[in-house]
């Protein structure tokens, strides 16, 4: 079964499960990855460190997402199955390969970043497998906190790899980590009755209005600096601005048809 050992198959299959969901995911995690690093240095060096370290550390969480969907569930009341039985008795007959297979893909690709492109950083996606682990023994609030961490891993550390930039980084947390980690908060499980009130049924407009937010914010802190890093992030926010309202004007449009 290939999607427990080729990188991002896996996460298409459980996950996305459809193509225009893996359209939007190009659009919402793939291209922006893509199109920060070319805005602040575009260098074709950090373009390759950029894509082999999001393979690298898509792989990593795809550990996580098997595991959850494999051992989690064991322990689970009422689980959310996402494999068909013939595809997790083929995991039980084959876990100590499944996770050996996708170790081994990951230490390929750190290795050769690391001697290929002299960038130690990389070892800082290894994060994700051990917050990945703890985030799938508990059921609580820290989950929220977890669940931002490994997104930051995710979303902002390709970044910080192939640019080395601190600042841009720590600002590329308004994209995307720090608008998922609001709306996760409004789900039910965790209990924010108040919050989750005013989200529900809100979530492209508050989207939208995020983003609206946060681009005039780092206008102002461009005009007042006039970084790259502030001009990256800018070029970000005006870019997710425009697919959100694009995404909120087809839910009107369809609502009043």
């Amino acid at each position: 079964m290939n999607l427990f050992f080729t990188p991002f198959f896996y996460y298409y299959c459980t996950r996305l499960k459809s193509t225009s969901k893996f359209i939007s995911w190009i659009i919402i995690y793939l291209a922006p990855l893509i199109l920060s690093v070319f805005i602040f240095s575009s260098d074709l060096v950090k373009l390759q460190i950029l894509l082999l370290t999001i393979v690298c550390s898509h792989n990593l969480y795809e550990i996580g997402y098997i595991q959850n969907d494999t051992e989690t569930i064991k322990k689970e009341y009422n689980p959310t199955l996402r494999l068909t039985l013939a595809q997790l008795s083929f995991y039980e007959k084959n876990k100590s390969i499944v996770y050996i297979v996708r170790f081994l893909i990951s230490i390929f690709l750190t290795v050769t970043i690391v001697f290929y492109y002299d960038s130690l950083y990389i070892y800082c996606v290894w994060l994700i497998t051990p917050i990945f682990f703890i985030y799938n023994l508990i059921r609580s609030r820290l989950n929220l906190l977890l669940h931002f961490i490994l997104v930051f891993c995710r979303y902002c550390l390709p970044v910080f790899i192939s640019t080395g930039s601190y600042s841009l980084t720590l600002l590329m947390i308004l994209c995307f980590p720090l608008p998922n980690l609001l709306e996760r908060a409004s789900e039910k499980r965790f209990g924010f009755f108040f919050y989750r009130s005013l989200l529900k049924d809100k979530i492209s407009s508050f989207r939208v209005f995020y983003y609206l937010c946060m681009t005039a914010f780092c206008f102002v802190l461009y005009f007042r600096g006039s970084s790259k890093e502030e001009l990256t992030i800018v070029v970000m926010l005006v870019f997710y601005t425009f697919y959100r309202s694009l995404i909120l004007f087809k839910e009107k449009i369809s609502r009043s048809v």
